[in-house]
C-alpha cells in the first residue's frame, strides 16, 4: 500500500521536472516558435502521458477485480461456515 506521504513526494517530483521532460532541445524549439507546432507539441505530450498511464490503468483494473473476486469467495465461504455450526 503507497503512503499519502510517498505519494505527495512523487507527484512534487514530477512537477518539478516536468518542464525538462517536455521533449528532445531540437524539437521543442522548432514547435515552441510556431503556432500550429504549439499545438502539435502539447498533442504529442498528452497521447505520450495517454500511452504511459494506460497500462497501469488497465494492470489496476484487472487487480481490483481479482481482489474483489478473492474478497467476495471469502465472504461466502465465511457465510456457509457459519451456517453450518450447530447453535
Amino acid at each position: 500500500m503507497v503512503r499519502p506521504s510517498t505519494l505527495l513526494v512523487a507527484l512534487v517530483v514530477l512537477a518539478c521536472f516536468a518542464s525538462d521532460a517536455w521533449a528532445c532541445p531540437t524539437c521543442k524549439e522548432d514547435l515552441a516558435n510556431d503556432p500550429q507546432g504549439r499545438g502539435l507539441a502539447t498533442g504529442f505530450y498528452y497521447s505520450i502521458l495517454l500511452m504511459m498511464t494506460m497500462p497501469f490503468a488497465i494492470i489496476g483494473m484487472l487487480g481490483a477485480v481479482a481482489y474483489r473476486s478473492v474478497k467476495r469467495a471469502q465472504i461466502e465461504r465465511d457465510a456457509a461456515a457459519v451456517a453450518k455450526q450447530p447453535n
